[in-house]
């Protein structure tokens, strides 16, 4: 086995096409990995060696691939063989945090492309893809070596607090410098490294699995055994402190088991048989440094590391601690190489297997124990991930969490490390902004089947009182917005049932001094045809009974608020207050939404009172028909704004500055542009205003016209509206702000305050139930939906607004509504009643299908106002 391995990795130069050619490609792939390591600082001779241990390691990777991938159109006892053969390889590619990164990271096209780690994703994706076209057998030794990564990552790490308890305890005082990642026995004899070789490929890793580390026994020359291995080198400029050994010659086929897949067991077809074997025992600082050139530089170096030299070899390896970062960085973070394995692992598509689960679980601690700034370098390094390879990412983790979550029918520790581990994920995303929100629901989560939401919320808010602090609610990018909601429902329920009960015990305590009692209820009442000057004089007044059960009376009308009659409050009021003859809002016809008026006058009570009437329909589990766009819900929660929330406001002039931004000629001849914004008041009144001191006179150019847009866009979304918008966010905030609200992302905020868009009536007729002798079969009930069917949108939201008291699909939809039809005595003349307050349609035996159409019709036209029945 030796010897065809040694020829195999001496003819790697001359497959996959002419020789000639493929000398060439090796040649420059040397040649550049040299002048990048020489660019970082390597002296001449360190990054000759290191650059050609490199190329090796990659083309023998790559070779090994391709072999096998052709084999399986040849004979089956060819397959077999070179199967065996990658699977050997793979093996030890994988076996250290260095190989890998070596083989995958420190390539100059890996470099160049920006990301901080240097980690190549292609050549990653083309590991796996080879892995996966070569059986079961490659795919388990695969798993093998990465269980002895993770093992060896673990021992690699500095000292931090546990990741299930890391974002609780205080920053950990400096930990002691990280193991090295790859220990080096002594070279062995050429029996007992043959003998180990293939005792480790067959057990696949033997007590490393086990064990953790993957520690090769070694033969020292005198002695006959050892057990266990000798000390890296420890610093790639330090001495060479490791004691002399006898080296075999490569006629011997003799191979050292602890080295990786980038040791070479001779040089390639070009090195100069002059430098093909040193004399046993040459020191590092014998490395020629006269050669004429990179290529001559590396080929005498690797001959010195094919000749078995074991100083060199440790100098070579010590080199490659270099490259990747051990011994250069700051001890409380972990190494590139770490970072890079840690990342190349995350990609193994073995993960989504259930019986690999234990190993992303480790994964999974590991990444979650990491330091501030390594973890900034993770989100960094994923945000600059295709939107696929982020994707992947997300998938598997879902994947784990769903299968762990029915298994086990709870949140156990698989499942809430790689809950965490996705947060990592959504902050990555939150700077690439590639994937939607909804990628990051999970939908075993948000079943309700495994999960009380009243229960999670009681722990995360008093999280100082549980042993294992973890919670859904902070994680909220695992949960949908209708979770989110109901989150916020439980919070709105606890406190007013505090306020509640509050009032009751001071109505006991006034009661036996004769003090006037307070009412337990926040009790509105206006009138029908002045609702927004009662309802701001009505909310002056209860200012500190908000936050108590709501109940709504309607002047003159006989109706006992049970949820209905607030229903229509909140609609009646939100539909008055945007009318334009009040001048608050004005509407877009494109976008179809309401913005803030650029008004001169001051109505600081009005805003107050919208902003206050939104939060009081939230703190009571209202949907509003509230068509603001969604910028307004993303300075409600705080968030920046920018040029793509202008096209919500005004898609003409967001249009106008994309054009602006993307123009390639002279901007000042075309555009004669300055630092001015015009605008139109409520009145319409014309208006011009600099941006800037001076902006009256400054030009926009084709170098600063960002600076322009930056501000004009400012100004429209937030300067223009500051006397309107501020009044509002404070009514708003005053019932809805907390930490509940930050769970919200913007386009969530807004699903919850205006329901779903989707009006899907066959799941209504689903989901319905029906009482007092009525079924799905019966003839009326038939007619009644296909009434309904028939209807056009305006007419259904109608008869929404006639069943429900509102005109807005659940967060959910129409399937999570419950929807009852009873019957209301036999066929007559009277029309259809509702119990708004119980979504109940109270429906008469009607005859036949027009009869019933009419009376439905005239009944969901003309239904406003409330009596008792």
């Amino acid at each position: 086995m030796g010897d065809e391995h040694h020829h195999d990795a001496s003819s790697l130069t001359a497959r996959g096409g002419e020789g000639g050619v493929a000398k060439e490609s090796f040649a420059l792939t040397v040649k550049n990995n040299f002048e990048s390591l020489h660019q970082r600082g390597f002296a001449p001779n360190d990054a000759a060696a290191l650059a050609l241990k490199i190329a090796m390691g990659k083309a023998e990777l790559l070779a090994a691939i391709s072999k096998a991938r052709a084999s399986r159109a040849a004979k089956a006892s060819r397959a077999a063989q070179d199967s065996s053969h990658v699977a050997e390889l793979i093996p030890k590619v994988l076996s250290s945090a260095d190989a890998v990164s070596l083989v995958f990271l420190a390539m100059p096209e890996g470099l160049s492309k920006g990301n901080l780690l240097g980690i190549d994703s292609a050549t990653v994706k083309l590991f796996y893809d080879g892995v996966a076209n070569l059986g079961d057998e490659v795919a388990a030794a695969v798993v093998r070596a990465s269980d002895r990564l993770l093992s060896e990552l673990s021992q690699a790490m500095p000292s931090v607090p546990s990741s299930t308890l890391a974002h609780h305890l205080p920053t950990p005082p400096r930990p002691s410098p990280p193991p090295a990642l790859v220990t080096l026995p002594a070279p062995a004899t050429a029996a007992a490294t043959s003998t180990a070789a293939a005792g480790a490929v067959e057990r696949g890793g033997g007590a490393a699995s086990a064990g953790g580390r993957d520690d090769a026994t070694a033969t020292a020359p005198g002695t006959g055994t050892s057990t266990g291995p000798t000390p890296a080198a420890t610093d790639s400029t330090g001495p060479d402190t490791a004691a002399p050994a006898t080296a075999a010659t490569p006629a011997t086929g003799a191979r050292d088991t602890a080295s990786t897949a980038m040791d070479v067991d001779s040089p390639p077809a070009h090195a100069p048989s002059s430098l093909a074997a040193p004399p046993t025992g040459t020191p590092a600082t014998e490395t020629p440094a006269a050669a004429s050139s990179a290529m001559d530089i590396a080929t005498a170096a690797t001959a010195a590391v094919t000749a078995g030299s074991g100083s060199v070899k440790r100098k070579v390896d010590s080199l490659a601690a270099a490259a990747t970062g051990r011994g250069h960085h700051d001890d409380t973070e972990p190494s590139p190489a770490v970072m890079r394995s840690l990342l190349f692992l995350l990609d193994s598509p073995f993960l989504m297997d259930p019986e690999h689960h234990p190993l992303y679980r480790r994964l999974c601690k590991l990444l979650l124990d990491l330091p501030p700034l390594a973890r900034q370098q993770l989100v960094s390094t994923l945000a600059s991930y295709e939107r696929e390879h982020l994707q992947q990412l997300v998938e598997t983790a879902q994947h784990v969490i769903t299968i762990q979550l029915y298994e086990s029918q709870r949140l156990v520790e698989t499942v809430r490390l790689a809950t965490r581990v996705l947060g990592i994920f959504f902050a990555a995303n939150q700077r690439g902004h590639q994937l939607p929100h909804s990628a990051f629901y999970n939908d075993a989560i948000n079943s309700d089947e495994f999960v009380d939401l009243e229960q999670d919320y009681t722990k995360w808010k008093h999280r100082d009182r549980y042993l294992d602090p973890f919670t859904l609610c902070e994680h909220p990018y695992i949960l949908e917005a209708a979770s989110k909601a109901a989150v916020l429902q439980v919070e709105s329920r606890i406190e007013m049932s505090h306020r509640f009960h509050d009032a009751l015990l001071g109505m006991a305590l006034r009661g036996l001094t004769g003090a006037h009692m307070s009412n337990p209820f926040c009790v509105l009442i206006v009138r029908r045809d002045h609702i927004v000057e009662d309802a701001i004089l009505q909310v002056q007044q209860h200012a500190g009974d908000l936050k108590k059960p709501l109940k709504v009376k309607f002047v003159g009308e006989e109706g006992v608020d049970e949820g209905g009659v607030q229903k229509e409050f909140f609609q009646l009021i939100i539909r008055d207050i945007l009318d334009a003859k009040f001048g608050m809002f004005t509407y877009n016809e494109v976008t179809r939404s309401f913005w803030f008026s650029a008004s001169p006058i001051d109505m600081p009570l009005e805003f107050e009172l919208i902003g206050t009437v939104l939060g009081l329909a939230i703190y009571n589990a209202h949907i509003l028909d509230m068509r603001f766009p969604l910028v307004v819900y993303k300075k409600l929660l705080g968030k920046k704004t920018g040029l793509e929330d202008l096209a919500g406001v005004d898609p003409d002039l967001h249009r106008g500055l994309k054009g602006l931004l993307a123009f390639q000629g002279n901007v000042e001849e075309v555009y004669s542009w300055s630092f001015e914004a015009s605008y139109t008041d409520v009145f319409g009144s014309p208006a011009t205003v600099p941006l800037k001191e001076g902006g009256e006179n400054l030009p926009v150019t084709n170098s600063n016209r960002e600076e322009f847009v930056d501000l004009l866009v400012d100004f429209h979304l937030n300067k223009l509206v500051e006397r309107q918008f501020g009044p509002f966010s404070h009514g708003f905030l005053r019932l809805c702000g907390g930490a509940v609200l930050r769970m919200f992302q913007a386009d969530e905020l807004e699903l919850m305050v205006c329901g779903s868009p989707v009006f899907d009536f066959e799941e209504l007729e689903r989901n319905a139930r029906y009482e007092d002798g009525y079924s799905k079969e019966s003839p009326v009930i038939k007619n009644f939906w296909k009434v309904v069917h028939g209807l056009q949108d305006a007419e259904k939201r109608s008869l929404l607004a006639f069943v429900t008291g509102c005109d807005r699909a659940p967060i959910k939809g129409l399937a999570s509504l419950p929807f009852v039809i009873s019957r209301a005595g036999p066929d007559s003349d009277r029309l259809p009643t509702a119990h708004t307050c119980f979504n109940h349609l109270l429906l008469p035996e009607y005859s036949n299908f027009d009869k019933l159409h009419s009376r439905l019709l005239t009944a969901i036209n003309n239904s406003q106002g409330f009596g008792l029945m």
